[in-house]
Parts: C-alpha cells; sequence; structure tokens
C-alpha cells in the first residue's frame, strides 16, 4: 500500500516550494555582510586606451597595438588593421586585474606614446575600475 500524504505534508510541500526561490536568490552569498551587490558574468578592463592622432584629433585605433605590463605579466593587445576594423575601437586589456602598469601604444608611421605605473583599483566587490586613457600619438614624418 503506498504511503498516505495528509492534509499537514501538503500544506508543508507548498510552503517549501513556496520559499525555495527565495533559497536560490539570497543563499548564494558566501559572506556574511549585507551586500546589495549584483555581481554580472562581465570581464571588465583594467586598462582602457583610445589612440588619437594628435595632429588632427581623429580616432586611429586601426593598426595600433598596445602592450600592458606588470610584475609577472604581460599583454599585448592590437586592432588589426582591415576592412571591418573600428577606428573608435580603444585598445582593452588586463581584464579583472587590479595593479600598477607600465603601457605602451604604438603605430606605424607614429611616434611610440608611454605612459607609466598606471594605477587600477580594485574597484567594487565584483570588478576592478577601469582606468581610461587617450594616447595622442604623434606623427614621425
Amino acid at each position: 500500500m503506498p504511503p498516505l500524504i495528509t492534509d499537514e505534508m501538503m500544506k508543508f510541500q507548498h510552503a517549501l516550494f513556496a520559499l525555495l526561490p527565495s533559497f536560490l536568490l539570497f543563499g548564494c552569498n558566501s559572506d556574511s555582510t549585507d551586500s546589495t551587490e549584483v555581481c554580472t558574468a562581465e570581464a571588465v578592463p583594467a586598462i582602457s586606451v583610445s589612440v588619437i592622432d594628435d595632429q588632427t584629433g581623429d580616432l586611429i585605433s586601426c593598426g595600433a597595438t598596445l602592450e600592458i605590463q606588470d610584475t609577472g605579466f604581460e599583454e599585448t593587445v592590437t586592432n588589426t588593421d582591415g576592412d571591418s576594423c573600428d577606428n573608435n575601437a580603444p585598445l582593452e586589456g588586463a581584464f579583472e586585474r587590479p595593479g600598477y602598469y607600465n603601457l605602451t601604444v604604438y603605430k606605424e608611421g607614429y611616434e611610440y606614446w608611454y605612459e607609466y605605473n598606471v594605477e587600477v583599483p580594485d574597484g567594487d566587490e565584483c570588478h576592478v575600475e577601469t582606468v581610461d586613457l587617450e594616447a595622442r600619438l604623434i606623427s614621425a614624418e
């Protein structure tokens, strides 16, 4: 004979299912603080550099390269020149990495641009605070 389900068992089951979404939404917070911060899966760049022609003021990131260096970390980011290249696109890197960075931007026909000891703070609980910079390149001609 199958077990009998009483009215009290049904009420308990309904109450449990009514509370389940609350456990799923709020049970994931691993710390004991009352934080309202909701982290996203988005990766945030530590460094974002807009490449600009110093003489004209035009954005010229197509064909430009950004080198990012920190102790024990190096990254090279290039906006490859081509038909689908967007000159307005910034060069971004060091995703979710706080620290102090030395930066170099170069592009054919322009002098190198340098910036040293760029601090990227931790930001909020979830992501770094992106540092936005302008690399104003001077023509080598």
